[in-house]
């Protein structure tokens, strides 16, 4: 019998008139974000909650609110358990 595993998890998240379906990140593209340069890393974590391209990530950042891309970004880091307190358990 191998691991026993939780989907991630997913949700709609309603960014104005709309409603974004996003699932967590797994624990390797969480640890990839952290080497990637800020701008980079937003539209890579939203192109994996998303399931759309980096560069369809890029576009909606570039053509939308700052406050609609950090609620987003909050989304899925609180969908992902990516917090510093779940950080700090993994020390470098």
């Amino acid at each position: 019998m191998g691991l026993p595993f939780n989907p991630r998890p997913a949700e709609t998240v309603p960014i104005g008139e709309v409603g974004i379906e996003l699932r967590g990140l797994h624990l390797f593209q969480v640890r990839a974000l952290a080497e990637m340069d800020r701008d980079a890393s937003d539209a890579q974590a939203i192109a994996w909650a998303a399931g759309c391209t980096p560069e369809e990530a890029t576009e909606w950042i570039e053509r939308s609110s700052g406050g609609d891309a950090a609620q987003l970004l909050a989304a899925i880091m609180r969908l992902s358990g990516w917090t510093p307190e779940a950080g700090a358990r993994f020390p470098e």
